[in-house]
Order: structure tokens, then sequence, then C-alpha cells
């Protein structure tokens, strides 16, 4: 009976072990009876951004759909040339749309509840995005001022790393290694010793702010400095977090 009894204490306090070790995740209800510890690996890499996405919006208004339309044409064709101009090859960019909808005349009742059956339609705006990406980190500092001219609008501009997908694969291999370690470290110091690893999982963390769309294609060219807003791209900080669930052995 006395092995009995051992093994009963043994795994008691190996169980609270892991919980006092680990903030994480649980593991999964088929160990919830395998002395076990949960632990989470953390790798990261911190990289100069090579890749500019920028989204232009431009937008027409008019009485009728048609004349929203061709007035979005003249606007779309300014927009393309500046673009172009700029140095920014076709490949570069994406467009989307135009697309139209109807504006209305709004009323509002005394508790701002917009009274949808009074509305009256006033006009149409026609829209247009351009989205441009490219490794001409550079000319955009020069490209946002004559976007403007044009009568369009910024909405938005991001950095990236070209080849985020390679790093995150290489982290990953080092985030398991790192919480692998931890582990038994930890079950070292309890006085135990590891056994199998039950368990590998986690996320991959939060992208690195700025991400593009990394299938779009790119031109390659060679391009001079000549900045209009001094663009701070910053540093890139990619992070992969793997969780590890360990089965405790005893001494």
């Amino acid at each position: 009976m006395k092995p009995f009894r051992f093994w009963i204490v043994t795994g008691t306090v190996f169980l609270g072990l892991a919980e006092l070790a680990t903030a994480q995740e649980r593991p999964e209800p088929r160990f919830a009876n395998i002395p076990s510890i949960t632990v989470m690996g953390v790798a990261e890499e911190t990289r100069d951004p090579d890749v500019v996405s920028v989204l232009l919006h431009a937008t027409a208004d008019a009485a009728t759909a048609d004349e929203a339309l061709q007035s979005l044409s003249k606007k779309v064709k300014t927009l393309t040339d500046v673009v172009r101009d700029e140095g920014f090859h076709d490949s570069d960019t994406r467009s989307t749309g135009p697309t139209t909808e109807v504006l209305y005349k709004r009323f509002y009742d005394q508790g701002g509840h917009e009274l949808f059956e009074k509305r009256q339609p006033i006009g149409y705006r026609a829209h247009f995005n351009l989205t441009l990406k490219s490794r001409l980190l550079d000319k955009i500092g020069t490209l946002l001022p004559k976007v403007t001219a044009a009568d369009c609008l910024v909405d938005s501009i991001t950095f990236a790393v070209s080849n985020e997908r390679e790093i995150r694969n290489n982290l990953e291999e080092q985030a398991i290694t790192n919480a692998v370690a931890r582990a038994k470290r930890q079950i070292a110091a309890a006085g135990a010793k590891p056994g199998k690893i039950l368990q590998i999982g986690g996320n991959n963390g939060p992208y690195a702010d700025g991400q593009a769309d990394l299938n779009m294609p790119m031109h390659k060219e060679p391009y001079t400095r000549d900045f209009t807003f001094a663009l701070r791209p910053g540093k890139q900080e990619i992070i992969v977090e793997r969780q590890v669930v360990m089965e405790i052995l005893p001494e």
C-alpha cells in the first residue's frame, strides 16, 4: 500500500507545480490525469521594413450615378498618372471599384434615431480605391502631396517585412525549443524529471504592424532619395509564441 500512497501524494504535488508554473492555457482534457506542466515559449526578431502599402481613395458626387462615375473617372486618371509619374510601376497597384451609392437627406427623432422612412435621395457618390504596394519606401514622401492635389485621399500607409513568413517559420522552431528548455528547467527545479511532450500549441503572436498583402507582385527598380514628408517606417517586431505541455515524472 505504501507505493500506492506515494503515487497519490507525488501526483498531487506535480499537478500543483503545473498550476503554479504557468499562467497559460491548461492542457487538453485528455491530459488532465497526467502530471504535466504547460509552458509558453517565445521567439522574436526585429527587422527594418522593406515594403510599403498605401491605400488611396477617390470619390465624386453628382446628381446622377452616370455623372458621378464620369467625374470619378477623371480623378482616377489624374491619380494613376501621378502614381506613374512618381516612378511606381503599374504592377505595383491594384484597384477596387468603381462603386456607387445613393446619398440621402436624413431625418432623426428626438432620441437621435434615424427615421429611415423619411430619407430623401439627394444624389450619388462614386468610389474608387487604389492600393499601392512597393519597395520604393522613399518615394511615398513625395507622392502624398500630389495625391491630395489631385483631390484624392490617402486612407492608410503601412509598412511590412517582405519575407515575414520565412522569418516566422524559423521563429516557430526557436519558440518550441525555448518552451521545452523552460519546462525542463522548471521540472528539474521541483526535484522531478521531464517526460515526453504531450502537446505543442499556441499562436503565432500578432503580426507586425503594417503588414501588407505579400502575394501582390512588386516592381523592382532603383530609386533616389527625395522626401517631402519624412516618413519613419521604424522597426517591425515579429513575435511567435508556442505552448508546450510536458509530462512530469518522479525522480
